[in-house]
């Protein structure tokens, strides 16, 4: 009788997070094709989520399922530069960004905003930037827990509005 003893071959790398004091890391189902994609995947989610106060890379045995976009792979055609994205995370600014975060990633908020969309389109109303204010202060108050007024200049309600209602 033989026996065959296999190495442990790191397939993929998985980011895992700690959002609490405990110290304690999770992670999710994604595993990525090398280090430095999964890294990319790191800091992309720390900046996104609020609630990341450490993040660490670390090999698996996991099968691998997420790959580098077949762009980044096959040698790009040399092109004009893109222009700066002078965006917040896709979006005008900071402020409006932080709004729209809180309102779709707080259960509570959300919830209040889907219901109040909802109200507005069963009596055929357009939501327009100054109903979205209404209904985010609504759901919010006049700040975001982490302290952005709602009652800035700067923040774009037309685009909160837009996608408040999905368009």
């Amino acid at each position: 009788m033989t026996t065959e003893t296999t190495a442990k071959t790191t397939t993929g790398f998985k980011v895992w997070v700690s959002a609490d004091s405990t110290g304690t890391y999770c992670t999710n189902g994604l595993v990525y094709e090398d280090r430095e994609l999964a890294v990319e995947a790191g800091h992309d989610l720390a900046s996104r989520w609020m609630a990341v106060r450490k993040w660490d890379v670390r090999p698996t045995d996991e099968p691998v399922n997420r790959f580098r976009p077949v762009a980044e792979v096959v040698a790009p055609v040399a092109t004009a530069a893109p222009a700066k994205d002078t965006t917040y995370n896709g979006w005008k600014n900071r402020t409006t960004w932080n709004i729209m975060l809180w309102l779709d990633n707080d259960e509570g908020s959300y919830r209040q905003y889907r219901a109040d969309v909802a109200s507005l389109k069963s009596y055929n109303k357009k939501l327009t930037g100054t109903r979205a204010k209404a209904i985010a202060m609504h759901a919010l108050g006049e700040v975001t827990p982490d302290g952005c007024k709602l009652t800035a200049k700067c923040v774009d309600w037309k685009e909160i509005a837009e996608a408040m209602s999905g368009e």
